[in-house]
C-alpha cells in the first residue's frame, strides 16, 4: 500500500516519506517539529522520543497545522508490519463512516509511523468515570454510534477483536458525536465469509466465553459475534457503571464469563435489559448482528417506554428462536452480584487508564 517513490504513494490519506532530520526536536522538550508541517505537544503522559531508535506505541499527542493552525491528534506507532498494517486498515475504510474517525495525512520516518487525525474531546472510558454512569437516552445516543462503527468495520473484513469503550472517542466538546478513534488490534480479514480467530490476546473483562474457552484448547473463535459481545459488555457497563463480569484473579474471572452468569440491576428499563441480554448471550451463534440491533426501537426513540415484554416482541423479529428462547429466560441465576460492596474493584482512579484497570495481555 505505501511505496516510497518520488511521486505521490497511490494511498488515501496522502503519505509523506520523512528522513530522520525531518522531525526535529530541537525545541522545548514538549514540542517537536515534524515534516516542516506540523507541531507536535506532548502533554508529559506520553513518553515518545521521536529520535529515538524506536517508537512507542499507543501514543496520541496534540497536533497543529503550522499553515491553518487547526488542531489535529498525531498516533505515533513503529513503522513496522502491525503499522503498516494500521495503515492498510483504515485504507480499506476509506469510503468513509461518520461513526469511525478519518486519518487525514500519514507521514513515515524511517522509525515511526505518524497518523494525523482529528483532534478530540476525551474517550468515553474516561467520560463514563466521571460520571460514574449514563442516563439510558444519552447511552443509547453513544452506543448508537458504536454500533454503526462496528457494523461497517464488519462489513469491509475488519474485525476489532479488543473491543472497549476506551478506543471510542468525543468529537464534540458537548459529547455527543462519539467515533471509532483507532484500529489497534484489529484483524483484516483476507475472506470476509470466515472470521474464525485462533489468539489469545484481549482485555480480560472484556473477554467473551467463547475466547475464554480457547484457553483450554486450540480451537477457533467467531470474531465478528466476539465483537458483539464486546459490545454487550459496554452497554451494560454504560448503564450501570460497572463491569459485568469482574475478579482481580484473572482465572476466576473466566470461570465467571465461561458460566455467563450477571445481575442487571431491576431499575434499567425492560428494552436496555433485553439488549443486553441479546448481546451477552453464551452461545456466539445466537448473538444479533449489529444491523438487528440498530434497528432496535431503545437505539432510536430515547429513553424507551414500555414492560419487557413489548421490548421482546420488537427484537424478537430480526432474531433466531433459539436466540429468543434463549434472552427471554430468567432460568440462570446471577451467582454474585455487582452491586455489592466489592463493585469499586471493576473501576480505577479518575486519572487511570482502560488499559491499567483490564490490560491488554496474552491469556497464556
Amino acid at each position: 500500500m505505501v511505496v516510497e517513490t518520488g511521486s505521490s504513494p497511490p494511498t488515501s490519506p496522502p503519505v509523506s516519506i520523512l528522513s530522520d532530520s525531518d522531525v526535529n526536536s530541537d525545541r522545548p522538550s514538549n514540542v517537536s517539529l515534524l515534516a516542516n508541517k506540523y507541531l507536535l505537544f506532548d502533554n508529559g503522559s506520553n513518553s515518545t522520543n521521536t529520535n529515538k531508535s524506536s517508537c512507542v506505541q499507543k501514543n496520541f499527542l496534540r497536533c497543529i497545522k503550522i499553515e491553518t493552525k487547526e488542531q489535529f491528534s498525531c498516533k505515533v506507532v513503529s513503522r513496522n508490519q502491525e503499522g503498516l498494517q494500521l495503515v492498510v486498515g483504515y485504507h480499506r475504510l476509506d469510503e468513509g463512516c461518520e461513526a469511525i474517525s478519518k486519518v487525514h495525512e500519514v507521514v513515515l520516518s524511517p522509525k515511526c509511523l505518524y497518523m494525523i487525525m482529528p483532534a478530540t474531546f476525551g474517550n468515553v472510558h474516561a467520560y463514563l468515570l466521571a460520571k460514574k454512569k449514563l442516563r439510558e437516552e444519552e447511552a443509547a445516543n453513544i452506543f448508537r454510534q458504536m454500533v454503526t462503527a462496528v457494523q461497517f468495520c464488519h462489513s469491509k473484513g475488519i474485525v476489532l477483536r479488543d473491543l472497549k469503550m476506551g478506543k471510542f472517542v468525543f468529537h464534540d466538546r458537548d459529547r455527543t458525536l462519539v467515533r471509532l478513534d483507532t484500529l489497534e488490534d484489529a484483524v483484516l480479514l483476507n475472506d470476509l465469509n470466515d472470521d474464525g480467530l485462533s489468539d489469545k490476546h484481549g482485555c480480560p473483562n472484556y473477554v467473551s466465553p467463547e475466547k475464554a474457552e480457547i484457553l483450554r484448547s486450540n480451537k477457533k473463535y467467531p470474531g465478528k459475534a466476539t465483537d458483539m459481545w464486546g459490545l454487550g459488555v459496554i452497554l451494560y457497563t454504560l448503564l450501570v457503571g460497572r463491569y459485568p463480569f469482574n475478579d482481580e484473579d484473572h482465572s476466576k474471572l473466566f470461570v465467571k464469563i465461561r458460566r455467563g452468569h450477571y445481575s442487571i440491576p431491576e431499575n434499567l428499563s425492560g428494552s436496555a435489559k433485553f439488549l443486553i441480554k441479546c448481546l451477552l448471550q453464551k452461545d456466539p451463534k445466537a448473538r444479533p448482528t449489529c444491523g438487528v440491533i440498530l434497528k432496535h426501537s431503545w437505539l432510536n426513540s430515547g429513553i424507551p417506554q414500555g414492560s419487557s415484554t413489548s421490548s421482546n416482541v420488537n427484537c424478537s423479529r430480526s432474531l433466531s428462536s433459539a436466540s429468543i428462547s434463549s434472552v427471554m429466560s430468567d432460568s440462570q441465576p446471577a451467582i454474585y452480584d455487582m452491586l455489592g460492596n466489592n463493585s469499586k474493584q471493576c473501576y480505577p482512579k479518575p486519572n487511570d487508564s482502560e488499559d491499567q484497570v483490564v490490560p491488554s495481555i496474552d491469556m497464556n
